[in-house]
């Protein structure tokens, strides 16, 4: 191989034979991804990817023909040169934004008085305040968002909740609604708590349970922190109190929960009035595959991975300033668009 990608400046990743360095079509510093032994590149932002005879024809207008002669190889097919480089029509999603279900009125009454006692608890509770301080959570976003603490496993009567009895001729006494001990994180939509996810703790993976334990009966309605006029869509609703705590003055945030969770009609309508949409799913192949349908269904949307690991909670832990990372989001988009700052911001 000719090795033309080591030419853009990159540097290795890890002692592999993966390298990362500026994109040549949106810039910044390593988001470009080369494979030199196996001839492919990827750009983990702009999604610009194929194989050299892809990046010669991008980047210098070669033919496919006057690609494969530049790097020494035989081509495929000259009789098919035309369509070595034609890219597929996107498929576009049907998508009309639905109401979110919202929980019964007991669970409704329930839940209030769960989230309520535990966000009261959590500042007497020294092993519960630590736990949320050591997720990078100030003292003021924890009172502002009711972010709690279970100190205690609970097993509550579903009844309470508005569910029906479960019984099984083997199992006694009734199910009850179980409650894992850990930190309290409400979502609360006009007032009132209608989802409680709960981090466990401890949580070894070994037990073979998830990290997060969702109260039945929550509603899957996306958790929305209102903000500045730019919106930021991540997955998890530790990621969303993160960011609205370190940018609040610049965007409102989003939290999908999953990567495959489409906005409801609430909040379809903030993003449509949002200035610009930052969609920062996780990095992993879940949240890219994410990226193409928000940029055919919001023109305004902007995929901005994380910096560092694969959210904003692991951005944060390794030292990168989420605050300087939204900036940054918003300057590049504004870049792209060659949008004045003003036309944002006023």
């Amino acid at each position: 191989m000719n090795n033309i990608f080591p030419l853009l400046g990159s540097k290795q990743k890890g002692g592999s034979a993966e390298f990362c360095g500026p994109c040549p079509k949106c810039g910044g510093d390593d988001r470009f991804i080369t494979w030199p032994d196996q001839g492919r590149f990827w750009c983990r932002v702009c999604n610009w990817s194929g194989d050299e005879t892809q990046f010669l024809h991008d980047t210098e207008g070669l033919s496919y023909i006057q690609a494969c002669e530049r790097l020494g190889i035989k081509p495929k097919d000259k009789g098919k040169e035309k369509e070595i480089f034609r890219s597929p029509e996107p498929k576009v999603e049907r998508w009309t934004p639905k109401a979110s279900a919202l929980p019964n009125d007991d669970w409704t009454a329930q839940a209030n008085i769960l989230v309520d006692q535990c966000a009261k608890y959590i500042s007497l509770d020294k092993q519960g305040m630590e736990y949320a301080l050591s997720r990078g959570l100030t003292n003021e976003t924890i009172k502002s968002y009711k972010i709690g603490w279970n100190p205690d496993d609970l097993c509550l009567t579903r009844e309470h909740w508005g569910f029906k009895p479960e019984t099984n001729p083997q199992i006694r006494p009734p199910k009850k609604l179980f409650v894992s001990k850990g930190l309290v994180i409400p979502t609360i939509a006009n007032g009132t708590v209608v989802d409680i996810k709960v981090r466990r703790y401890p949580w070894n993976d070994s037990e073979g349970m998830g990290k997060y334990i969702v109260v039945p009966g929550s509603s899957m309605t996306p958790l929305r922190l209102p903000g500045g006029p730019c919106v930021v869509v991540v997955e998890s609703e530790l990621d969303a109190l993160l960011v609205a705590q370190e940018a609040k003055v610049w965007a409102s945030v989003i939290a999908l929960r999953s990567a495959s969770n489409r906005p409801d009609i609430e909040t379809t309508r903030l993003l449509n009035n949002a200035k610009i949409i930052l969609l920062a799913t996780d990095y992993d192949e879940a949240g890219i595959a994410a990226k193409s349908w928000w940029e055919q269904n919001f023109t305004n949307a902007f995929y901005w991975p994380v910096s560092v690991g694969k959210d904003v909670g692991d951005m944060a832990a390794a030292g990168i300033s989420v605050k300087e990372w939204v900036r940054t989001g918003i300057k590049s988009f504004l870049l792209q668009k060659l949008t004045p700052t003003s036309a944002i911001f006023g």
